[in-house]
């Protein structure tokens, strides 16, 4: 009798032990699933919209249908830097390189940067995730977007209409056609145009209103008119001039640095900016800043582009590197999640199965003594 009852226990003990195994290693697997989807998903997610090279237009929306359909292979996408330096390799406006390919059934116009780099125009092979480019779509018959931001990420995104004119950026008489893309938020990059008029809706990566400020200086640092508003932008913008002036004497300094401009040139720009921002009242403090503050700025500014510096990549900087930190530490928290998980069904197989094979030995022990 007592070998039955004993031979029952330990078949009983061994199929829960094994029913408890089989539980947990399937606990496991739907851990170690859920976790790889969840990778899966954010490695797919990330590659979304940066796979081909190529930007949609589309043309009807800007009322330029007509002129497309009788004029195929005049349409053009000119894609430059926000800030181009002496080794940028762009295509030329309205050349080969920039001629889209258009559908006359979709009104869309397609443009795949292998057309400019097959062109010569290396730059288009270099582009980055830095929204710090510039993308803009133009007829043979003179009519144009305004410029927008872009980066790698709008690869695949179509540019729309948004049913209103901006000042064109470059010649004030004339009214560009505003855009945005389709599915992101980039927009025309902040910029003062020649008549001192702020319009766009993003700031172009390392940029900063600072820095528009300076631009602007810079472009018009002779223009008495010009400057004579100077005061009126700074209080729209809400800048600092000290910020400012560091601003625009790094700009100057790395035209110098590439030759663009000679030291003679590079000192009238600075004083004649010193000049105008020591008579301003700086709008985040509400006072007159004293123009060795100005002279200090314009040192520090100087200085920086030398090393190599320039105005707003430190925030930006920090901005990239706290983000990346950030993504490195949910990593290394699901890795460790992950491992905890299977850890925690290990231990609780080698205990499930152990409870019941202790159990057995005690029943077993007790029936033989009963029995003696």
């Amino acid at each position: 009798m007592f070998k039955k009852i004993a031979s029952i226990l330990f078949a009983a003990s061994l199929i829960a032990g094994s029913t408890a195994a089989v539980c947990a290693a399937e606990t496991t697997e739907d851990a170690v699933a859920a976790d790889s989807s969840s990778e899966i998903s954010a490695d797919s997610s990330s590659e979304v919209g940066s796979t081909d090279g190529i930007f949609y237009f589309d043309v009807a929306s800007c009322g330029w249908k007509d002129y497309a359909d009788a004029n195929p292979k005049k349409i053009y996408c000119h894609v430059f830097a926000y800030s181009e330096s002496p080794k940028d390799s762009w295509t030329a406006w309205q050349s080969k390189g920039e001629v889209c390919t258009y559908d006359s059934a979709t009104g869309i116009a397609t443009y795949d940067i292998q057309t400019g780099i097959k062109k010569g125009a290396d730059s288009l092979n270099s582009l980055t995730a830095d929204s710090k480019y510039l993308i803009m779509f133009s007829t043979g018959a003179g009519a144009e977007t305004y410029p927008i931001l872009m980066n790698t990420g709008c690869y695949g995104d179509t540019v729309v209409s948004i049913g209103e004119e901006y000042e064109n950026n470059v010649d004030s008489e004339k009214k560009s056609i505003a855009t945005k893309w389709k599915n992101n938020n980039l927009g025309a990059a902040t910029t003062i145009t020649s008549t001192g008029k702020i319009q766009g809706t993003s700031l172009a990566y390392g940029e900063t209103n600072a820095t528009v400020m300076a631009a602007y200086l810079v472009s018009y640092y002779n223009d008495a008119d010009k400057l004579a508003i100077a005061q009126d932008l700074v209080n729209k913008l809400k800048v600092s001039l000290t910020d400012v002036m560091a601003a625009s004497a790094n700009k100057i300094q790395a035209q110098l640095s590439a030759d663009k401009i000679t030291s003679d040139d590079a000192k009238a720009m600075n004083d004649a900016i010193v000049k105008t921002l020591a008579g301003l009242t700086d709008p985040t403090t509400g006072n007159k800043v004293d123009e060795k503050e100005i002279n200090d700025a314009k040192d520090k500014g100087t200085e920086d582009s030398k090393n190599g510096v320039s105005a707003g990549d430190s925030s930006s900087k920090t901005t990239s590197s706290s983000s990346n930190s950030t993504s490195k530490s949910t990593t290394s928290s699901t890795t460790t999640a992950s491992k905890s998980v299977s850890s925690g069904q290990d231990t609780t197989v080698f205990f499930v199965f152990g409870g019941v094979m202790v159990a057995a030995a005690g029943v077993i022990f007790l029936l033989r003594k009963k029995e003696a």
